[in-house]
C-alpha cells in the first residue's frame, strides 16, 4: 500500500476513530439525575442511532481491505504464536483473585 492509499487509509481511519467516540458517547453513565442531563442522553442517543449502520460497515469492510487486499484474519493466540504479537492485554478474570 502505497501514495494515495496511505492518504485514504489515514483518511478513512481517523474518521473511524472519531465515529467510535461519537457513538461511545454516553457510555460509562450509572445514572441522570437531572432533567437537562436526561435530556442530553435522550437527544445524543437519537443522533447516534440515525447513524446508517451499513455505512458503517462498509467503511469498516473498506478499512479492512485497505489493511490488508488478501482478507486474511487470525485467531490472537495464532498472531501471539506465528508472528510475536504482543500478549500485553491484562487478564479479565485477574481482578476476582483474592
Amino acid at each position: 500500500m502505497g501514495g494515495p492509499w496511505i492518504w485514504l487509509f489515514w483518511r478513512l481511519f481517523n474518521f473511524y476513530l472519531l465515529l467510535k467516540k461519537v457513538k461511545a458517547y454516553n457510555g460509562g453513565w450509572l445514572e441522570a439525575g437531572s432533567l437537562g442531563l436526561q435530556y442530553s442522553f435522550l437527544l445524543t442517543h437519537k443522533v447516534i442511532e440515525s447513524l446508517d449502520s451499513k455505512a458503517v460497515e462498509d467503511l469498516e469492510r473498506t478499512l479492512a481491505r485497505l489493511i490488508d487486499p488478501q482478507g486474511r484474519s487470525y485467531f490472537r493466540q495464532e498472531l501471539i504464536d506465528r508472528f510475536d504479537f504482543p500478549d500485553d492485554r491484562p487478564d479479565p478474570e485477574a481482578w476476582l483473585d483474592p
